[in-house]
């Protein structure tokens, strides 16, 4: 591991200079002769039974090549986990947004004013625009079902109800989240292009394209042999480029009108119908003695799920029991309601869950601390999770630098002096997360694949199905690949992601793609490299296991014979009686176990990232601003693969977390979405961001390819919870609910005395 010479280094990333040059191209970059241009008609309101679709206007106009209802559509029902969406809507609608009708025409002008000019005809159903109203006695049904629960999930391990009878103090809150967009730059955009033969071409920024090549196939009735999808540039994604209907709708679009069809949302339509974070409410209530030992963990968790489930069970499930993972709890009980809702489906928002349960757990972690008189960092010292533990779920912690996270953020800010040195309405809070590396769900299946072929001049391609979304996986799996073959990162290209192409892949999801493809991509290499050594054992006339290959060079150890380029090697390899090319195969799948679906016990992960984040805020007493000043952010990372790329992850994620704890709510009146613009939804910018300092805390993680294991979603998850115990220590108020605008905080502290916080 000291001798590494590609991985461990903070090398500038293989995409950095076609984006920085203006050269990469997004789908909206991309023209083919006689495209047309796609625009979608949304429903104006949140629950209604569709009684007629009228396009004749809209035929009429000049322009208009095709027009798209349910009517052309399988009107089949899928979803990642509950088939309860269609691609346009048959017999209601059940948000403001949910798509109906579709038009493609020769420019985008006319294809709006064509969208316009088609006629639905509605009656009116009540709208339930909250879980309370939704669950109410005689709510109307939203879908046919028995109730307006999407689904329900009871946990519970040991005897809850005895822990808490016997400790020796109990502390119980609520605590609220809000609606997040993921607030990418480059909108939902696709192209689609049908041939007459029968092959349907799909250019989008996806997180699983191969998962959107099965859905194509299901709702067009397609074969999947003849569709392949095109993996393009993601200018950001972060858990919403999964299972958008935008590209089966160009897809519908471009069968109707035998010319290719690019659909690219605008900005209101984003805001519309996008896949926000699950707003939950959360109702949690922990036993701990009066040492600092925590004894048991109950919780009830409301989640807003909006009008289609899309992943949102999943995220439920998680946040139901992923956190707890982080400590040593006796017992616990969750359990968990997702509830349908007449507004905008709600989905996955790196964390997957987490940051909503992280956000509450530690901010009563925080208060159980006050109340017993025991430090915050203490406290979470005494009940942390550490290597070799199995947790209450089944998690097996392989490796947990959790402490040294703890230790080294508090130690890096002097947390203990400013802590007793308080100036007024200024504070310091810690919190703490966990996030999978991977995860074995729905399926029971969390492999990859990675080929990589060698070429005569000495340079190697690498063929892999996971998608590079911005957080640099990419070069990592570069450096990976370099590192192993014994050649430099420059020398290793990755090919884009084209269905027809690469090996499947299971997708970005799930902080997976170091870990897993990362182990897959190292099997690959090392198939690369004992091929070429044993070409180069031949010609150096050598044992095997004296070939040294290094830069891009093999020679026999020790020895003044010359060295082969791998270039040569490569040559040799397939210029002789029974040659053939070098080509490297590797396939990981990770050695963990399905959860069971009633229980959600198992070890879903076979590596799990930690972290631990201090926030420094200071609040202005008159307009109830708060500023954070500082955050040191410490991360498990394993081994960081690519340090300047880790350290990326972190401020990114840091960033996103004061978005979400001070400014971003989507606000829904009357079951439409308010914010229509970013100049609306308000995202933190330069000025609001501070200082972050990410601090890569080593633990080796054995199974991971060179120790490394995920980072991406755990740098968000606790920060949140961070900001949040920062304004409590500087005004004795928690935080109850999401954001904490200046609104909010200046009438909280004219009401101080109360400490209360709606």
């Amino acid at each position: 591991m000291t001798d590494l010479r590609v991985v461990g280094r903070p090398l500038r990333r293989i995409d950095a200079l076609p984006k920085a040059l203006g050269e990469a191209r997004y789908v909206a970059d991309i023209s083919l002769p006689r495209m047309l241009h796609g625009k979608i008609l949304g429903s104006p309101y949140p629950h209604a039974r569709i009684i007629n679709i009228d396009t004749s206007r809209a035929r009429k106009i000049p322009g208009v090549k095709a027009i798209v209802t349910c009517d052309d559509t399988s009107k089949v029902r899928y979803g990642p986990q509950i088939p309860d969406e269609q691609v346009l809507a048959t017999d209601k609608v059940r948000y403001v947004g949910d798509q109906i009708a579709a038009v493609a025409a020769e420019d985008a002008e006319t294809a709006e004013e064509a969208v316009s000019q088609v006629t639905v005809e509605y009656e009116l159903l009540p709208a339930l625009c909250d879980p309370d109203t939704a669950t109410a006695d005689g709510a109307t049904l939203i879908h046919q079902a028995a109730n307006n629960i999407a689904a329900k999930f009871e946990i519970v391990r040991g005897d809850v109800d005895a822990a808490f009878r016997k400790a020796d103090h109990v502390v119980e809150d609520r605590f609220d989240t809000s609606l997040v967009h993921q607030g990418y730059i480059e909108p939902i955009a696709c192209l689609a292009s049908y041939s007459p033969s029968g092959k349907l071409d799909v250019w989008l920024p996806s997180q699983r394209p191969f998962h959107d090549r099965a859905l194509l196939s299901k709702a067009l009735g397609i074969p999947l042999s003849q569709i392949k999808v095109v993996n393009t540039i993601i200018g950001g994604a972060f858990g919403a480029k999964k299972y958008q209907k935008a590209f089966v709708i160009a897809a519908l679009l471009s069968v109707k009108a035998g010319r290719p069809v690019r659909l690219v949302y605008s900005r209101e339509m984003e805001f519309a119908s996008s896949r926000p974070r699950v707003p939950m409410s959360i109702f949690l209530r922990t036993a701990v003695n009066r040492d600092g030992t925590l004894l048991a963990k109950d919780s009830k968790i409301i989640a807003d799920n909006g009008a289609y489930s899309h992943e949102s069970p999943g995220i439920t499930a998680s946040a139901a029991c992923f956190v707890d993972s982080l400590y040593r709890y006796s017992a616990v009980r969750s359990i968990a309601y997702l509830v349908y809702t007449n507004k905008i489906p709600t989905g996955p928002y790196r964390g997957y869950g987490l940051p909503q349960m992280t956000y509450a757990v530690e901010s009563q972690m925080d208060r159980i601390a006050h109340e017993l008189r025991i430090d915050p960092v203490e406290l979470r010292l005494r009940n942390v999770s550490q290597s070799g533990d199995v947790t209450i779920h089944g998690h097996v912690i392989q490796s947990c630098g959790l402490s040294d996270c703890i230790r080294q953020s508090a130690a890096e800010v002097n947390w203990e002096e400013k802590r007793a040195k308080k100036a007024p309405l200024r504070g310091i809070g810690i919190a703490c997360a966990i996030h999978p590396s991977g995860a074995r769900l729905p399926y029971d299946y969390d492999g990859s694949t990675a080929i990589i072929q060698a070429h005569h001049d000495g340079k190697f391609k690498l063929l892999c199905g996971e998608p590079e979304m911005g957080q640099g996986s990419n070069t990592v799996l570069a450096q990976i690949a370099a590192e192993v073959i014994g050649t430099s990162l420059e020398d290793i290209e990755v090919v884009p992601i084209d269905t027809d192409v690469v090996p499947f892949g299971m997708g970005s999801r799930a902080t997976r793609v170091t870990f897993i493809a990362g182990n897959a991509v190292k099997k690959a290499a090392e198939d690369v490299r004992n091929q070429l050594v044993h070409v180069a054992a031949e010609l150096l006339e050598a044992n095997p296991e004296d070939i040294e290959i290094r830069d891009g060079s093999a020679t026999v150890k020790g020895s003044p014979k010359p060295a082969y380029t791998l270039g040569q090697l490569v040559e040799a390899a397939l210029y002789r009686r029974g040659g053939a090319p070098v080509i490297g195969k590797g396939s990981y799948d990770s050695a963990t176990e399905k959860a069971d679906p009633k229980t959600q016990y198992g070890n879903v992960s076979e590596a799990y990232a930690f972290a631990a984040q201090v926030a420094e805020v200071e609040i202005d007493a008159e307009t109830g601003q708060v500023q954070v000043l500082d955050v040191v952010a410490a991360h498990d990372v394993g081994k960081a693969i690519n340090p300047a790329a880790a350290e990326g992850q972190i401020e990114g994620g840091v960033v996103q977390g004061i978005g979400y704890a001070l400014t971003e709510e989507m606000k829904v009146e009357h079951g439409k979405v308010m914010p229509t613009t970013l100049v609306d939804y308000r995202m933190p910018t330069m000025a609001d961001i501070p200082p972050i300092r990410p601090l890569l805390v080593t633990s080796d993680e054995l199974a991971g390819p060179f120790g490394g294991k995920g980072l991406g979603e755990a740098a968000l998850n606790p920060t949140v919870a961070a900001i949040a115990n920062a304004i409590f220590h500087a005004t004795g108020i928690q935080v109850k609910s999401l954001p904490v605008t200046p609104e909010k905080m200046r009438k909280v502290l004219k009401n101080s005395e109360s400490k209360c916080w709606e």
